[in-house]
């Protein structure tokens, strides 16, 4: 593809649509600002998502397992019968 085609596609736009309908070099810059900075959050969206499905990941695998501290933290709620005695 040669530039003299482009450029006769360019005019042939211009011609049909009018000239105002392509954006100016200002339009474009703000516009590419914006990309740019729609692409940072989304990156960091990104990220805490993952960050989140990793914790859920290992709670399940927590949850999956019997844990003796949680064996053990449950008998401390819990009085024993010698506590009992004692109150």
């Amino acid at each position: 593809m040669t530039p003299q085609t482009i450029h006769a596609w360019v005019r042939e736009f211009q011609d049909t649509l009018g000239e105002d309908t392509l954006p100016t070099l200002s339009e474009r810059a703000a516009e590419e600002k914006r990309y740019q900075e729609l692409e940072e959050k989304h990156a960091r969206v990104l990220k805490a998502f993952g960050e989140k499905e990793l914790e859920l990941e290992i709670l399940r695998e927590l949850l999956k397992k019997k844990s003796p501290l949680s064996m053990t933290n449950s008998r401390l709620l819990k009085p024993s019968s010698s506590e009992d005695t004692r109150q």
